[in-house]
């Protein structure tokens, strides 16, 4: 069965200075407009390690 093609719709710019964070356990993904700089995406690594309890 094949699967119905969805149409993507790009988001509205509400604060254009702002950036857009995504964090998750293992890495941070943090993005800019591209019109703002060159890599416009990048990640950071985090150390939860530290923060285990048990």
């Amino acid at each position: 069965m094949a699967r119905k093609q969805q149409q993507k719709r790009a988001l509205r710019v509400l604060y254009r200075d702002c950036a857009g964070i995504d964090i998750g356990a293992s890495v941070h993904w943090v993005a800019i407009d591209p019109a703002l700089d060159a890599q416009p995406t990048r990640s950071f690594g985090v150390n939860t390690i530290r923060w285990r309890i048990g």
